[in-house]
């Protein structure tokens, strides 16, 4: 990215940049692991079909944050000061989708994972040839978290007003959530 061009890390000097990468995508993953297990908790009870699926994304996820988790620890990057809300977060967002409905956690899926796809795009188009390690990482992740939402997508049926709001709220959430995260 040149100088003059206008992104979201522009901000921040490089190696702060790339280290706020890292620490976002790590509570990140923290979050999507708490999203899922509240999911697969009532999914056991109420939708027992869901419940293979839900656990591959979780075992996905929890791959994710090990790798985020390693480079954390092998670059000395410190969390980010809100690292706590992110699994608090997503336990709660996991649990109150699986209250409102099997739609809501595909919405709650795709939500989540279209707001990560277009952050995990501008992190490779910043990185480019700054930081292949962390490039890489995110480019092997990425696909994964492209079928988590367009499976979500497929199974989420027609929009409904609720469920339309529901994808706008935790769209939002989860941007916000970002926002902070790269500024804390």
């Amino acid at each position: 990215m040149a100088a003059t061009e206008t992104g979201p890390f522009d901000f921040l000097a490089e190696d702060k940049a790339i280290n706020n990468i890292i620490k976002v995508d790590h509570a990140g993953e923290a979050a999507a692991i708490r999203i899922y297990r509240g999911q697969i908790l009532l999914s056991r009870l109420f939708y027992p079909d869901l419940v293979p699926d839900l656990q591959d994304f979780a075992v996905h996820e929890e791959r994710h944050f090990a790798i985020f988790d390693g480079l954390v620890k092998d670059r000395g990057v410190r969390s980010c000061r809100v690292f706590f809300l992110w699994p608090i977060g997503g336990w709660v967002l996991g649990i109150v989708t699986a209250l409102l409905g099997r739609r809501a956690i595909m919405v709650c899926t795709a939500a989540v994972e279209t707001v990560v796809d277009r952050h995990l795009e501008e992190q490779l188009s910043f990185l480019g040839e700054r930081d292949a390690e962390v490039f890489q990482a995110i480019e092997g992740i990425r696909a994964e978290e492209q079928a988590h939402r367009d499976f979500a997508l497929r199974q989420s049926g027609t929009p409904s007003w609720p469920m339309t709001l529901l994808d706008k709220a935790i769209r939002g959430t989860t941007e916000a959530a970002i926002w902070l995260s790269m500024r804390l």
